[in-house]
């Protein structure tokens, strides 16, 4: 999201950011926060460079674009879209691997050109490696049927989420894939814990 009026699309962003590297200024939830590492992975697709000011939280994040002192914060979708309702920030873009409900005449950063930009924000059940695998998967079973039932599956959709059900080798699977990207994006922005 970006401040009302200043970017018409996503390519005029980037384009700004481009003709003056380092000049933009972008907020953050906090180092290492899923809205820090979706802008990361995006900057890099984009080839650009700005100044990345990491906040206290998304509040302060948002507050920075509304303000005009920042150009831009990947937002949480409900958020991103009860601020764009109020005409408080134009939204540009998602940066999930597909559309959101909440808004859905927003393009993906795919969408929009930028290959390998895509940031997967999920929520999940972890346990102990320890726990008992008959225990785990009536854990996986009953969260499975809470996820699916038309109560939680609502309220999920409220935030601008899909429901998303998978089997326990599928999960663990892409928790390992996750591991490995978001260790070579790490590396390669330079993240270091605050």
């Amino acid at each position: 999201m970006c401040s009302p009026g200043k970017y018409k699309s996503v390519k005029d962003f980037v384009a700004a950011a481009k003709a003056e590297p380092g000049k933009l200024v972008c907020t953050d939830a906090g180092v290492g926060s899923a809205t820090h590492m979706a802008f990361e992975r995006f900057r890099f697709a984009g080839g650009f460079e700005v100044l990345n000011v990491h906040t206290k939280g998304p509040s302060e994040a948002l507050t920075e674009v509304i303000s005009g002192r920042a150009d831009c914060y990947f937002a949480l979708v409900f958020q991103a879209q009860k601020m764009r309702d109020a005409g408080k920030v134009d939204a540009l873009v998602v940066s999930s691997p597909k559309r959101t409900s909440l808004m859905p005449d927003l393009p993906t950063t795919e969408e929009a050109g930028y290959s390998n930009s895509a940031y997967n924000f999920w929520v999940g059940a972890l346990v102990s490696s320890k726990t008992p695998r008959a225990l785990v998967e009536r854990l996986h079973k009953e969260i499975t049927t809470l996820v699916q039932s038309p109560e939680i599956s609502g309220q999920i959709r409220k935030l601008g989420a899909d429901p998303l059900t998978m089997s326990i080798a599928d999960f663990e699977a892409m928790i390992a894939r996750e591991l490995v990207e978001n260790a070579e994006l790490i590396k390669k922005a330079g993240i270091k814990p605050n």
